[in-house]
């Protein structure tokens, strides 16, 4: 049952954008990139586009 959507989903943790993985090649290479850091209030990563209309901190949807 957890390994049926194995190829439709990629995990890269404890990684440095910019450093082992280029955002660009992220996003030449899937459709949706969730960007996930663990921060207690929103932060800018210093990203192209992060301020567009579908970049949204997870704060910005979840209510914990």
């Amino acid at each position: 049952m957890f390994n049926e959507n194995t190829d439709r989903l990629s995990l890269f943790c404890d990684v440095t954008i910019g450093q082992e993985l280029k955002f660009t090649d992220l996003c030449d290479s899937y459709e949706a990139i969730i960007l996930a850091y663990g921060a207690t209030k929103p932060r800018r990563l210093n990203l192209p586009n992060e301020y567009a209309l579908n970049c949204l901190s997870g704060s910005d949807f979840v209510s914990w």
